[in-house]
């Protein structure tokens, strides 16, 4: 991923899933602070989740999916008060997870953590400000006992075994977000094809060159 992502000051959505990118997450990304939906699901990214996500003011959407990010949940997480989904499985997570991070963070709506196995998922009792529709913590660590958050209410679809839930079960926040984007139109949206990173590259030696 370049580092040259930083300088799209302007950008509100951006989408690099199933691109077979490889290192890092680029610190730059901290630079998108309009940034509403972040997409990397499905590359071969590692190394841990940035810490600098946390000014990432504008944040709805964070799926990191399907990755070999290591480490552990940053809590930084937690000054994103306008996330509503949250989709972290399917990596190499490690360390203590408590939902206590997001504990003022009432737009929470749906948390993926699924198939982190040294995720070790801390049992907590205490009262969210987020009323989840959906969380799915099967294979973590969940040795010291399920979650207790209170007001989670009948809508809550859980899944917390090993168990792959039903189409009907499942939802991750896309009709939510779908809905928004009807809305808002898609002002702001750009997806990371071969073809835009040929242009970058265009843009860039044009840029170099002139000096």
């Amino acid at each position: 991923m370049p580092e040259s992502l930083g300088s799209l000051l302007s950008l509100e959505r951006l989408d690099l899933g199933k691109n077979k990118l490889e290192g890092s997450i680029p610190l730059s990304i901290a630079n998108l602070t309009l940034l509403r939906r972040l997409n990397l699901e499905e590359n071969m990214l590692q190394g841990n989740i940035p810490p600098i996500f946390g000014y990432l003011s504008s944040l709805k959407s964070l799926v990191l999916s399907e990755n070999h990010l290591q480490g552990s949940i940053p809590r930084q997480l937690g000054k994103l008060y306008s996330l509503s989904g949250l989709h972290l499985n399917d990596n190499d997570l490690s360390g203590d997870f408590s939902f206590t991070i997001f504990a003022n963070v009432s737009s929470l709506k749906y948390v993926h953590l699924s198939a982190n196995p040294m995720l070790t998922i801390s049992h907590n009792n205490f009262t969210p400000a987020f009323q989840l529709n959906g969380l799915k913590l099967s294979s973590c660590d969940m040795r010291s006992g399920n979650p207790n958050l209170n007001t989670q209410g009948k809508r809550c679809s859980t899944t917390l075994s090993s168990n792959v839930p039903t189409a009907s079960s499942y939802n991750d926040g896309e009709d939510e977000d779908e809905d928004e984007d009807e809305e808002e139109g898609e002002e702001g949206w750009m997806e990371m094809t071969p073809a835009f990173y040929a242009f970058i590259g265009w843009v860039m030696l044009l840029a170099f060159g002139e000096h």
